[in-house]
């Protein structure tokens, strides 16, 4: 779930209603490889959905295909074959009863998450006037994050912003991307994070306490 949030920048809503065989994949004869992604689309499961506050695509615009990491393909893959079980539901995230995974408590996740964060970070998250973390602080950090790598590729601002758009669902109105493009100046942000799967585990391990 954290992976899905911060490197696909998805809202809570979309990450809801992932279906289990979300992350698709195709050969590809260019290049000889195995491409993955994965579809952000409505739920084709609405009628099964036995969630009182049933979660969504935001507007039309949030249909789109993105790109997805092996090291995300392997981790989806081990959440299905080893810890997910065999619910009554389609849908990818599972809560602890068996039922799809509902938006409350994916908050109360994060509420568990802020209580684990170190004096240092939340001295951190208070400088900037917020009280813990949320799903959105992942998008946020995704956007931002994914808007260094395409200048960073020789993109201008305005191509970076339009792929930004393309990418998290914004429609051709909405001032989104320029708001993250305020925040990457105003942050000063300078390293990209560590895409490797070790860097992942190792940051899950120390939010939960466990020794790596």
């Amino acid at each position: 779930m954290f992976l899905l949030l911060l490197h696909l920048g998805l809202r809570r809503g979309e990450a809801l209603i992932l279906p289990a065989d979300a992350v698709k994949d195709d050969y590809d004869p260019v290049s000889g490889e195995l491409r993955y992604w994965l579809n952000v689309d409505e739920t084709p499961y609405d009628d099964e959905d036995p969630r009182y506050d049933a979660p969504g695509l935001k507007t039309e615009h949030s249909r789109r295909q993105l790109p997805v990491s092996r090291e995300i393909v392997t981790v989806a893959d081990v959440v299905v074959t080893s810890y997910r079980g065999r619910p009554g539901h389609a849908y990818l995230l599972t809560s602890q009863k068996g039922g799809p995974l509902a938006a409350r408590s994916l908050h109360e996740v994060f509420e568990r998450v802020t209580g684990h964060l170190s004096g240092r970070a939340r001295r951190a998250l208070a400088d900037r006037g917020s009280a813990g973390v949320s799903a959105h602080d992942l998008r946020h950090t995704c956007a931002v994050h994914r808007l260094r790598r395409y200048l960073n590729g020789g993109d201008d601002m305005d191509k970076a912003i339009e792929k930004l758009r393309v990418f998290f669902g914004w429609s051709e109105a909405s001032e989104m991307p320029r708001h993250y493009a305020r925040a990457y100046f105003e942050t000063g942000l300078a390293e990209i994070w560590n895409e490797h799967y070790d860097a992942y585990v190792e940051t899950l391990r120390s939010i939960e306490g466990r020794p790596a």
